[in-house]
């Protein structure tokens, strides 16, 4: 064997161990994105048990949108969302498997001066 396949043969192995460390790597990825998923989920379950209580704390931002009409929610063509609570009653109707999008509120406090 010369020099050449010896270099050849030792491409193809280092190929063969990119290949598997990549493959590992991804299974990594994927089980971690399960168990965050799975953690989004609960928490998206624990927000539709108290929907009655959560929903009338926002406000649509556009007027073209209502409860009742929750058409401003995430748009898969622009893949944004237009309005916040239609996007969230979107999600509470269960229009998206549970743990794919992740919900978060910010609350402010200011000091209220007379």
């Amino acid at each position: 064997m010369n020099r050449e396949e010896e270099l050849i043969l030792e491409e193809k192995d280092l190929y063969n161990k990119l290949n598997k460390i990549k493959e590992e790597r991804e299974l990594i990825r994927q089980q971690k994105l399960e168990e965050k998923k799975s953690i989004v989920a609960k928490k998206i379950q624990y927000i539709r048990e108290n929907r009655d209580i959560i929903l009338p704390l926002f406000e649509h931002s556009r007027i073209s949108c209502s409860d009742d009409n929750a058409c401003n929610g995430y748009s898969h063509a622009t893949k944004n969302a237009r309005c916040n609570k239609c996007w969230l009653i979107e999600i509470l109707d269960g229009d998206y498997v549970d743990g794919d999008f992740d919900v978060e509120f910010d609350i402010n406090i200011n000091f209220t001066d007379v």
